[in-house]
């Protein structure tokens, strides 16, 4: 009778290896591009369907994007602690099937929350109008309520401003 002996158990079989060498090397390029510059965050992170800064590619990079060191440090932790035990179990290639699976999963259901997060935020703001004379102590009010870096006060002008760059 043959028995089933998976191969010897790895500490750090190659595919986890691989994640762990291609997220710090994207980390790495985050701290150093991404402080220049939010270019990696607006192409690579996952943003809203609805936002214009969305790419289909998103979908996948932004499994390797991490906020801080603390981020990345206990994400690949965890990723070397349960992954090594699912990959030495169910081999390469089928590990990483399940780990892009559960990417995608995770960004799928991200989404499903942003939409529903934003949309009272969507409709209000579409709501304001363009036409009308009360336009911007709407818009005014409006940053006010969903906040902006200077949300404690905005002027006039500001949201005048603000309304003009997304009509044009």
């Amino acid at each position: 009778m043959t028995e089933f002996r998976p191969g010897r158990f790895q500490i750090l079989p190659t595919v986890i290896k691989n994640l762990i060498i291609i997220n710090v090397l994207i980390f790495i390029a985050q701290q150093t591009i991404g402080s220049h510059s939010s270019f990696i965050e607006d192409n690579f992170a996952l943003h809203t369907w609805q936002s214009p800064l969305f790419k289909p590619w998103q979908l996948l990079t932004h499994m390797f994007l991490h906020a801080s060191i603390d981020h990345i440090f206990f994400n690949m932790f965890a990723l070397w602690m349960f992954g090594s035990i699912l990959e030495n179990l169910w081999g390469p290639k089928r590990f990483l099937t399940f780990y892009l699976i559960c990417g995608l999963g995770a960004a799928l259901c991200h989404l499903l929350v942003l939409y529903f997060e934003t949309q009272q935020m969507i409709s209000q703001f579409n709501a304001i109008g363009i036409d009308t004379q009360n336009s911007l102590s709407n818009l005014s009010h409006f940053i006010q309520q969903y906040g902006t870096q200077n949300s404690m006060s905005v002027s006039p002008q500001v949201a005048s401003d603000i309304l003009m760059e997304n009509i044009f």
